[in-house]
């Protein structure tokens, strides 16, 4: 993807690095930003200075700490899950079996035929077979209890390059990832990000498509 710059005071550039995105947390509009200091004082930057709109609407720019709690609660959510499915299964692997069985009689006997239908059902408690299957059971919840967990650590740990605080000194260069809330993203309508530092207004423009 090309890098857009912009130079006032200072030099400020631009690069879209998710031409696709959803709003899967790993898969949100994200963009690198960085800024040159041309000035003689330090500078503060963070996503404090980065405001983003879809047309005239505001988009969230997410801060490094919006992120790890998105992941975690996200993480969360899945492994509460996981543990709510692997109950229910247990549950349903300790009921005991019922079985039915049905059928026709015909018999002769002193006082001739006679006919009729007949059903019954059987209960069956197995503990062996029980304590087999809420066994693997805890097994593949454990397994994937592991992965989500797995999962989300990686994702913090890509976290590693996104846009945190950091003061640039003057001839300097710094900068890092930004990550957009995609739902406020309106297709067909220009998404601009607005980059304010050492008294510059950087504007970059990018089209969205339908």
């Amino acid at each position: 993807m090309p890098v857009l710059k912009s130079v006032q005071h200072n030099t400020v550039i631009v690069r879209l690095l998710t031409p696709e995105f959803s709003k899967e947390t790993n898969s949100l509009p994200t963009f690198y930003v960085a800024v040159a200091n041309g000035g003689e004082a330090p500078l503060d930057l963070s996503t404090a200075n980065i405001v983003a709109t879809s047309g005239s609407a505001a988009v969230q720019v997410y801060t490094f700490e919006d992120l790890q709690k998105r992941i975690r609660h996200d993480a969360a959510l899945m492994a509460f899950a996981l543990a709510m499915n692997g109950a229910s299964q247990s549950m349903a692997a300790a009921a005991p079996q019922q079985s039915y069985t049905s059928g026709y009689v015909n018999a002769y006997g002193p006082g001739g035929y006679a006919t009729g239908n007949y059903s019954a059902s059987t209960i069956t408690y197995d503990p062996a077979a029980t304590a087999a299957a809420q066994a693997q059971i805890n097994a593949n919840t454990e397994r994937q209890m592991t992965m989500v967990a797995g999962s989300r650590d990686a994702q913090l740990n890509s976290l590693g390059g996104m846009l945190r605080r950091q003061t640039i000194s003057p001839g300097a260069f710094a900068g890092g990832a930004i990550k957009l809330h995609p739902e406020s993203i309106r297709a067909g309508s220009p998404l601009t990000l607005h980059v304010s530092i050492g008294g510059d207004d950087h504007r970059f423009i990018f089209a969205v498509g339908k």
